[in-house]
């Protein structure tokens, strides 16, 4: 049974899972706060564009998120973000590359980011890297329509401490299982908040 993605396609991402491909982010008020988009939002960008970059040249191997950076101004988004992304590094065991996202109409740049991938060789009897080759926001799927924290579902338990909780689904988790990367530092940035 595949995986509920609806979730990730509901986020104003349009890409297609190819290194080469355009990836593009369309702000809309559910994914901002204040005027300014969401950076978990552009770090899911971040680390989707990187990592269609790294499956390309990992053959069977899985490929894990081990690190990723983000610079972005507390600036209103442009109507439309492009991202473009490059291989920095690629070795037997890591991965690296780096994400820039600009303004789609005028080409200035908006957001930079890096990120980094643990490659790890398929092991007998393990399953296969899954390669989802349709469009990852797919336009007769609608935007979100309330706060992207009532979306994912997070509560706040103690303001003042910056104590809050996600109930774990399957809307939530990567294809490892775990919570998605952008994810976890959504659940950060609703705490820091």
């Amino acid at each position: 049974m595949a995986r509920d993605l609806s979730l990730f396609r509901r986020l104003g991402i349009r890409a297609r899972r190819d290194p080469s491909g355009p990836l593009h982010v369309e702000p809309f008020p559910q994914i901002c706060t204040r005027g300014v988009i969401r950076s978990s939002v552009l770090v899911l960008a971040v680390d989707m564009l990187g990592g269609f970059i790294a499956e390309s040249g990992a053959g069977s191997d899985w490929i894990f998120t081990t690190d990723l950076s983000l610079r972005t101004p507390a600036l209103p988004p442009p109507a439309r973000l492009a991202a473009s992304g490059r291989l920095l590094r690629a070795g037997r065991g890591l991965v690296h590359c780096d994400i820039e996202l600009r303004d789609a109409a005028s080409g200035a740049e908006f957001a930079y980011g890096q990120t980094g991938f643990l490659r790890v060789p398929r092991r007998h009897g393990d399953p296969e890297q899954p390669h989802l080759h349709e469009p990852v926001g797919l336009d007769e799927l609608t935007r979100i329509d309330r706060p992207l924290a009532e979306e994912v579902g997070v509560h706040v338990i103690d303001a003042a401490r910056g104590h809050v909780e996600v109930e774990m689904r399957d809307a939530l988790r990567n294809h490892a299982g775990a919570l998605q990367g952008a994810l976890a530092a959504f659940v950060g940035e609703v705490a820091a908040e």
